[in-house]
């Protein structure tokens, strides 16, 4: 059909008075080309006497080679005078093989269509084609002409390769501007930014000049593209080398099929593994439920194991790394469970359920036990979740392990201070009868520095932990209040008591109680003097949680939050205490200051502001206060030498002596105490602390994963008593899943990072470079271009990409020129 100026060629016939355009494909060799004349030239002298510039792009299929020579052709054909030809070239490989396009433009007509064989212009987009591609500088009319290439080297380095030498940092600006993926950058728009500067006074364009064709050509990231653009225009470096050399003609293999004339051998025989900058490598990659867990329990692993049904070996994966899973299970805020990847796809995996089914499931364990291989003694006072767990993981590696705990149980906090509506007091037990049957050894009863003096202690011990937890309320020191003031409690305390049964003998029916705090602990005790108060017989109870910042700002869990609010509790933010007003020693009201939030704090958190003349009056009866909690040490210590923070204590004479700092959460508190033991093992062997840092383990994200391969799945709905039923009880609130339901729940895990057979890089792989045997992969890297394929196939992102060596540096490009030049 013919178009608006576009005119067939015919032979012997006349010029056309419109600049013709011809599009051509020739299907035999998979070669596409355009021909464009340029504005019409001032005269036919010039026609006939301007140069032909005829240059040659090598690429890596996949790096945006032809989409290159594309932009430049439309900017040149449609701003410039000169008339162009641009053709690509592709072999039968895909991506990752060696590709070629021809660009061409002269002020007169173009007689040379097609492939170049002798070019005055080459353009090179990876220095890895000067060793796979030994034709690559063919034709190259004995350097007499412009080469550009992408690489961060000096361009006096390749001095001997051309007349005039370009280098540009391509591939690096592809990278600031994340162009392309960290793994396969796009350097195209960067390269064309260079061949503009290196044509500059031939072409007179300028970046702004091809911004079209970018736009046109590149829809995705334009700003950026552009960008690169004008960064690779001004930062080429430019070098002229003093004498022109003479370089060798390589001999050319017989082309893969007939009528292709082509400057590579592109051949399915021939090792194309030669060809690859970038290949793949399976590994199993960081979770980000195991990046985020705080105790390092393999989240991954135990549910995959949950989802097979391998129970047992489940809930050995956990308490490999903590000591408590019915408990995290219940009280743990589930850091692994809020990064889950499938919370963006149709809800996350609710790990706290699996890790509580996992646990709950511990009367069928079998009970373990080990020897005692190790000379050294140590002690730990506290019997709370962090003490225990450093004492469980010594234990294990042979140590004699006692703690010590002044009240009459062990548990800490968890026994005492959570109420049994969230964390019944016969799991805690359960799962510390488990750590006295494996040997641990634990004393109730014993106030280390009053029962057992520390001089006595360290005889005894040849290590000390003190992991006491913060046991004290702290007061909130303010006007009006005092000590004996009727009705104004400490929240530890009131837990405390009311875990013991105790509830009745702290309200009275009629109470109006008033809780000060934003954490879990105000959470606790306000859901407690509730549910005394129905217990009592007062079916309106008035129980108000006051918080000096926001909701959004509030540390405890969101979703006890809101379950506080669902049982009847009116939460009021942004109020600060001012001052307690009583009769004598009777309580009658607090009065608040209103606050605005400022800039934020040391926390991270914005900082409460009072609002001038916005004070607030509420009545109550009770008054109790949760606003944070202290740490009292068990015995006289100088206070230079102990600074509170977790690790050894410097400066102190008798044995080691080590801190374990609560956290706040039980995880936390578990991962603290896997962290004292190490140290304590690295002391008394004697081992340096010092390590070589870690390289940061990359954690899966939710766009590496490979969508297409799974299905969507809800949730397995968390089940909870009714309202009604859970305010006038102790009931646990939150109810188990069955075996179905956690298997079920456990089958929606996507198992990020970590292969599970699915043949994927087996089946898609063009070149059959991947080998599967003994159910494991590797790649045959003879034959692996690079074309990554299997990485984008992965489902799971169990496959990395790495970069071969990179090509450069003095004694490479010294090779490059002894290979590609005349010798003698």
């Amino acid at each position: 059909m013919m178009k608006r100026g576009v005119h067939p060629i015919r032979k012997g016939g006349k010029k056309p008075s419109i600049p013709p355009l011809l599009k051509s494909e020739d299907a035999s060799s998979r070669r596409k080309g355009w021909v464009r004349n340029g504005r019409e030239a001032e005269s036919d002298r010039s026609l006939a006497t301007e140069r032909a510039y005829r240059i040659r792009i090598h690429s890596i299929g996949g790096e945006g080679g032809v989409g290159a020579s594309e932009i430049l052709a439309e900017a040149i054909g449609t701003m410039t005078p000169f008339r162009v030809l641009q053709s690509p070239f592709f072999g039968t490989e895909r991506s990752g093989a060696p590709a070629i396009t021809y660009l061409s433009f002269s002020m007169g007509p173009i007689r040379e269509r097609g492939t170049i064989e002798n070019p005055n212009g080459i353009v090179v987009f990876n220095t890895k084609l000067f060793s796979v591609a030994p034709t690559l500088l063919n034709g190259f009319e004995n350097g007499e002409g412009r080469l550009i290439v992408n690489t961060e080297e000096d361009p006096s380095e390749l001095r001997g390769l051309a007349r005039e030498i370009f280098c540009v940092d391509a591939t690096g600006i592809a990278k600031r501007l994340r162009l392309g993926s960290a793994t396969f950058p796009i350097p195209n728009t960067a390269v064309i930014g260079a061949i503009l500067k290196a044509y500059e006074e031939v072409l007179g364009l300028k970046p702004e000049d091809v911004i079209k064709g970018v736009e046109k050509k590149v829809p995705v990231k334009v700003k950026e593209n552009i960008e690169a653009v004008r960064a690779g225009f001004e930062s080429v470096r430019r070098f002229e080398s003093p004498k022109v050399v003479k370089l060798r003609k390589v001999p050319q293999k017989d082309p893969p099929f007939a009528g292709i004339s082509t400057t590579l051998v592109l051949s399915s025989v021939e090792k194309t593994g030669s060809w690859a900058t970038l290949v793949p490598r399976h590994r199993t990659a960081m979770a980000p439920c195991m990046a985020y867990c705080p105790a390092g329990i393999d989240v991954r692993r135990f549910v995959n194991l949950l989802a097979e049904g391998r129970f047992t070996e489940a809930r050995e994966v956990v308490r490999n790394r903590s000591p408590f899973p019915s408990v995290c299970g219940r009280v743990c805020p589930h850091f692994c469970q809020l990064q889950c990847n499938r919370r963006f796809w149709d809800g996350e995996v609710r790990i706290g359920q699996l890790e509580r089914f996992v646990g709950d499931m511990a009367e069928q364990e079998k009970r373990s036990s080990f020897r005692r291989v190790r000379r050294h003694r140590i002690a730990i006072v506290g019997a709370g979740p962090g003490g225990l767990s450093a004492g469980w993981d010594l234990l294990r590696q042979g140590y004699q392990v006692k703690v010590f705990e002044k009240e009459s149980e062990p548990g800490g906090m968890l026994i005492r201070g959570i109420p049994n509506y969230r964390l019944p007091a016969e799991v805690v037990r359960r799962e510390i009868s488990l750590l006295v049957e494996a040997g641990l050894e634990i004393e109730t009863g014993i106030e280390v520095g009053r029962d057992l003096p520390y001089p006595e202690m360290a005889r005894q011990f040849d290590a000390i932990v003190l992991a006491l937890g913060r046991q004290a309320g702290r007061p909130l020191q303010i006007e009006g209040e005092m000590e004996g003031l009727q009705g104004l409690m400490q929240g530890i305390d009131f837990l405390r008591r009311s875990k013991s049964g105790e509830g009745t003998k702290l309200l009275t029916r009629s109470d109006r109680v008033l809780v000060i705090g934003g954490g879990n602990t105000a959470i606790d005790v306000a859901a407690s003097a509730l549910r005394w108060l129905k217990k009592l017989g007062n079916e309106t109870p008035e129980v108000t949680l006051c918080y000096r910042r926001d909701r959004a700002e509030m540390p405890a869990f969101q979703s006890e939050v809101e379950r506080a609010e669902r049982e009847g509790i009116r939460i009021r933010t942004l109020l600060a205490p001012k001052r307690i007003i009583s009769e004598g020693s009777v309580l009658r009201a607090v009065e608040f200051a209103r606050c605005q939030l400022g800039d934020p704090d040391e926390s991270g958190r914005r900082r409460p502001e009072v609002v001038p003349g916005s004070d607030v009056l509420i009545s109550c009866d009770k008054l109790i206060l949760a606003t944070g909690q202290e740490i009292r040490l068990p015995f006289e210590l100088d206070p230079g030498s102990l600074s509170l923070k977790e690790g050894r204590v410097e400066r102190f004479a008798g044995p080691p002596l080590f801190f374990l700092e609560d956290l706040g959460t039980v995880a936390e508190v578990i991962g603290a105490g896997h962290r004292i033991a190490q140290a304590v093992m690295e002391t008394l062997e004697k081992r340096s602390e010092t390590k070589a840092p870690k390289e940061e383990e990359e954690v899966v994200r939710f766009e590496d994963l490979n969508l297409n391969y799974f299905q969507k799945k809800p949730s397995v709905t968390v089940k909870e008593i009714p309202v009604e039923r859970s305010v006038s009880s102790f009931e646990e609130v939150v109810q188990p899943y069955s075996i179905d339901e956690a298997r079920a729940e456990a089958q929606r895990c996507f198992s990020c990072g970590a292969c599970n057979g699915c043949d994927n890089c087996f089946r898609y792989c063009p070149d059959m470079a991947v080998i599967k045997q003994d159910g494991r992969y590797e790649v045959n890297l003879d034959y692996c271009k690079g074309c990554l394929v299997c990485f984008e196939e992965c489902p799971r992102h169990a496959i990395e990409v790495v970069g071969v060596p990179t090509q450069g540096g003095k004694a490479f490009w010294r090779e490059r020129v002894r290979n590609f030049k005349i010798i003698g």
